[in-house]
């Protein structure tokens, strides 16, 4: 198993995930803000209606475990940050 290297290991999870992916969460977050009766796949298909992203490109499911991951990761950086 390749080690990590030492300029990623004070970096948060959050930050290795990539830009598509990024633009996806912010999306999502700002439109349940919003409206926050939306569901979370509703908000999906607005996101990926809205860049033009079909099935073949940014499957539906896997945006959907990504964002879970993001989210974790994203509560976890928080708390680390706010102590």
């Amino acid at each position: 198993m390749p080690k990590k290297k030492k300029l990623y290991i004070d970096y948060p999870e959050f930050l290795l995930y990539e830009v598509l992916d990024h633009c996806m969460f912010c999306y999502i977050l700002g439109i349940q803000d919003a409206m926050p009766s939306t569901r979370l796949n509703e908000a999906m298909e607005m996101f990926m209606d809205k860049f033009n992203l079909n099935e073949d490109i940014y499957p539906l499911d896997q945006g959907l475990r990504i964002w879970y991951r993001m989210h974790s990761s994203y509560v976890k950086m928080r708390k680390e940050l706010d102590r």
